[in-house]
């Protein structure tokens, strides 16, 4: 018999039914039908197994089909394939001189003809040269293409490369060599990719470093790394039930070099670390950029991410931790973009600005302040459990072991931050000249000594020509958890009319210490206006060249008076005085102005027959008559509950 049909697999679509599965050609034995499921959903296959999963009736010598029943309903969303394996063993035996066995050969002829449809099935299914082609189909050996994929070269012969070569505008630091297994030495490689003047990749690893990589302006300009994870905010930390995790599932450097104060994971700068470069063209560094990067300082590295003049930055997502020193240390930036920047147990600071000029003396006598910082947003700040190595105690310094040292020049921005749990002050707002701002800030469990959440120092440049005062800045939209908003320092804006300090919409603090009377506050919390020591913000009389010093927020005062003729008590006061002025009319002195006269006065008599009413208010100022049922003056049972409600000109 002949085999006249190429057919070696039949595929059947599963519905829930156990359907009879025709195969309509030779098979010569059942084991020669093997099959395969797979989800239509997730794509996995199975093997089938032949006598467990399916039986196959009909094989043999004079088979022309079979019939295949599966074991148990194929399921909708599962299909099968099944096909015709039988090999190429060749199992006919022919005597020397002896009969003519036309059937042996007839299906030994079968049997190849089987297994070249079979042959030819395999091979339709295989990737192909054109005919025209001379290309050399031979692969990579194993270690050759170890980690990498495979691809062509210029003339079309396959290689092993690493992905990115196949997208050449884009480059991965394992182009470099770098490996990120947390053994290898990838310093070299990481500066490599660096010194190569481009953005470049970083898959999720544990670069390890021995020594600081290092970005100057005289090799080194738009480069940066651009991780493919997202940092981890809490390091080698598994949550109940969670994935497992380490240093090698987020892009981080870890530095694991020696130590000392000229120590950074990543430093930026023409000198070395600690060292002020001078201000010129050729020492500003531009278009530096660096995303889903983690810092580890491994707790060797004074800093984390090391800084000075830069240009046009752009840095977000990104982690500094584990410093000896300051997680962030970043002076003389100049426009550009920190955004959702994280700094979490480092020994020192978390973030720092601009501290460069009291930390390291870069006062600017020739250099004009390279500390400085101006024309930058900082965004999405969040400074965790700094401070915790005890060189750094804020006892010895407000600044030491803060959460955030801002220490802007002009037109700086931190929108949006928070600090938590760290030694010294929670946020510390040192301005050395104008139009910077600290907007929508929380602080909570900071400075356990004195319990600081918010400094705010007044800081006069040291910087000739630009030295003096700071003026026009501002606090506004921020939360202190029952923590003080300390102001010191140099008092500010000393001679000008616009620019004392402005503190508004600030609420939940315990009080307010200050050291002067320059500032504002605008709309704070009762409690922490109401529980101010120090200096009280300057009055309207006090005011710089006329310029009112106005906090807009509402008071509430309550007092009750016995206020019988010859005999005024006071049961409780609210820095009020009260003065009998004649039978029935009593003049009352508020201590701290009411802003404008528009303010109300809620006021009670003792007795139900008393009539009372409010007369010539004025800010500091009011007079009560007292009357009976008949309107007739009178100082009979004159107890008065009263409160005053309004703005108060502080």
């Amino acid at each position: 018999m002949s085999v006249s049909s190429e057919l070696y697999k039949v595929n059947v679509v599963g519905d829930g039914s156990t359907p009879t599965i025709a195969f309509n050609r030779k098979v010569f034995n059942s084991t020669d039908i093997k099959g395969f499921k797979y989800d239509t959903t997730t794509y996995v296959e199975t093997a089938l197994v032949n006598g467990t999963d399916f039986t196959v009736a009909g094989a043999g010598d004079t088979s022309s089909s079979v019939t295949i029943t599966p074991s148990s309903a194929i399921p909708a969303g599962t299909n099968w394939v099944m096909f015709s394996d039988a090999g190429n063993a060749q199992s006919t035996t022919l005597a020397t001189a002896g009969e003519f066995q036309a059937k042996s050969l007839e299906y030994t002829f079968d049997r190849l003809a089987i297994g070249t449809q079979e042959a030819d099935g395999k091979a339709d299914r295989a990737l192909k040269l054109p005919i025209s082609d001379t290309a050399s189909t031979e692969i990579p050996n194993a270690t050759d293409r170890a980690n990498k994929v495979l691809g062509f070269d210029a003339n079309g012969a396959i290689q092993a490369v690493t992905a990115s070569a196949l997208t050449p505008e884009y480059k991965s630091v394992t182009d470099f060599g770098a490996v990120g297994n947390g053994v290898a030495d990838d310093t070299a490689a990481l500066q490599g990719a660096l010194d190569s003047n481009a953005l470049v990749i970083m898959p999720a690893g544990k670069y390890r470093t021995t020594s600081n990589l290092v970005i100057d302006p005289i090799r080194n300009r738009n480069c940066g790394f651009i991780g493919s994870v997202s940092p981890s905010i809490y390091p080698a930390t598994q949550q109940t039930g969670g994935p497992a995790w380490d240093g090698t599932k987020e892009c981080q450097i870890f530095y694991d070099g020696s130590t000392g104060s000229t120590t950074a994971v990543i430093a930026i700068s023409a000198e070395a670390v600690g060292t002020e470069p001078s201000s010129t063209f050729e020492n500003t560094i531009w278009g530096v950029r660096f995303e889903n990067i983690t810092f580890n300082g491994n707790d060797k590295a004074k800093y984390g991410f090391y800084a000075a003049r830069l240009q046009q930055p752009y840095v977000t997502n990104c982690v500094a931790r584990q410093c000896e020193g300051d997680g962030w240390y970043i002076n003389g930036t100049y426009s550009g973009m920190f955004q959702n920047i994280i700094a979490r147990s480092n020994g020192g600071r978390g973030i720092s600005i601009g501290a460069a000029d009291p930390d390291l003396n870069w006062s600017g006598t020739t250099n004009h302040g390279n500390w400085k910082c101006n024309g930058v947003l900082f965004s999405n700040l969040w400074a965790y459990n700094n401070g915790l190595d005890a060189t750094y105690d804020e006892t010895s310094a407000p600044s030491d072991g803060a959460g955030i040292f801002f220490r802007p020049h002009r037109g700086c921005t931190i929108d949006r931050c928070t600090a938590e749990l760290n030694d010294g002050v929670g946020i510390l707002f040192a301005p050395t000249s104008s139009g910077n701002s600290v907007l929508n800030f929380y602080t909570e469990l900071n400075d356990p000594t004195t319990n600081n959440g918010v400094v705010f120092e007044g800081t006069p440049d040291p910087s000739p020509p630009y030295s003096g005062v700071s003026y026009g800045n501002l606090m506004a939209n921020g939360f202190i958890a029952a923590e003080d908003l300390l102001i010191q320092g140099t008092e500010p804006s000393t001679g000008r009319t616009e620019g004392s300090p402005e503190f508004r919409n600030i609420s939940g603090g315990s009080g307010i210490a200050a050291t002067y009377t320059n500032y504002r506050l605008v709309n704070v919390d009762q409690g922490m206006a109401g529980s101010i020591t120090g200096s009280s913000p300057r009055s309207e009389a006090g005011a710089v060249n006329n310029h009112p010093v106005v906090a807009d927020y509402a008071t509430q005062a309550y007092a009750t008076f016995d206020a019988t003729a010859g005999s005024i008590s006071t049961t409780e006061s609210f820095n009020c005085s009260i003065a009998y002025a004649g039978t029935g009319i009593y003049d009352v002195t508020i201590a701290d102005d009411m802003s404008n006269a528009n303010y109300t006065v809620a006021i009670a008599p003792a007795a139900s027959n008393r009539i009372v009413a409010i007369t010539t208010k004025a800010v500091g100022s009011f007079r009560i008559l007292h009357t009976n049922a008949s309107a007739a003056a009178t100082n009979s049972s004159a107890v008065l509950s009263l409160a005053v409600i309004g703005k108060r000109t502080v």
